[in-house]
Parts: structure tokens; sequence; C-alpha cells
């Protein structure tokens, strides 16, 4: 986003969806913030799908995509208190996940050009019409 954007475009563009933040000297000045709890429900399902018995919900072994350290805990209780395998796979080969790596049963990277090649594409309609990537994706 450039720099000389008035504040009014900023704001339109946090009405419209977009995660944007405003820079001051030395602090961060949040306009639109999101918790999703994707992680959280994540591990819960995580964790209750591993303890099902005889079940549609259960599973042999899990994949976990991701490298969210909040996940550790729930891998930790999938694999070494319940004894399940759970495989975890880094989208992003950079990010540290040293605590991931000690709960997990193995951990791999998912390489950037695999995870870009497997991208919808920057324009796509449905019922409700055309929609794009957001900017910066």
């Amino acid at each position: 986003m450039p720099l000389n954007w008035s504040v009014e475009a900023i704001e339109e563009h946090a009405k419209r969806g977009y995660n944007v933040v405003r820079v001051k000297p030395t602090m961060v000045e949040v306009l639109r913030s999101e918790e999703k709890g994707s992680d959280v429900n994540l591990a819960v399902h995580l964790v209750n799908d591993a303890h099902q018995a005889n079940s549609a919900s259960t599973f042999e072994v899990a994949l976990v995509v991701s490298t969210d350290a909040d996940l550790a805990g729930a891998i930790r209780i999938v694999t070494q208190d319940i004894g399940k395998p759970v495989y975890v796979c880094r989208p992003n080969p950079s990010a540290r996940t040293r605590l991931l790596n000690s709960v997990a049963t193995s951990v791999f990277d998912l390489p950037t050009s695999v995870l870009r090649a497997s991208q919808f594409p920057p324009m796509l309609t449905d019922a409700r019409g055309t929609f794009h990537k957001p900017p910066g994706w």
C-alpha cells in the first residue's frame, strides 16, 4: 500500500475486508483485528477425533499443515498420550517450528513452488459475482 494514501482510502480498504494498519513512528494502530479461533478449533478437533474409537471421526494418522506453535499442546496429547502419529507439514519452511518438531512424529516442508501452484487464480466468479485475490497475497 503506498505511504501517501489518505486516511479515508485506508479506512475504505479496511471496510472492504482488507487487513490494514497505519504505522506511526513507534507504534502500530490496528484498524481491524480479527481472531478466527482456527488454531483452537483445529486443536480441539484433533484431540477429539484422536480419542474416538470405532467411529467415522477417528483416524490412524493425522497431517497438520501449519507452523503455528499454539498447536503443539494438542499434537503432544495425540502423539504422546493417545499414541497416534501426527505429521506436520510446514507451508513456510523458514518458520521456526522447534516446539512442533519436539512433539510431532515428523515435520517436513511444503515447497513454496508447490504451494504457489496450488492457489486459485487471482480472479474467480461464483453465484454472487466476481471477486479478486487480495493484493499482497
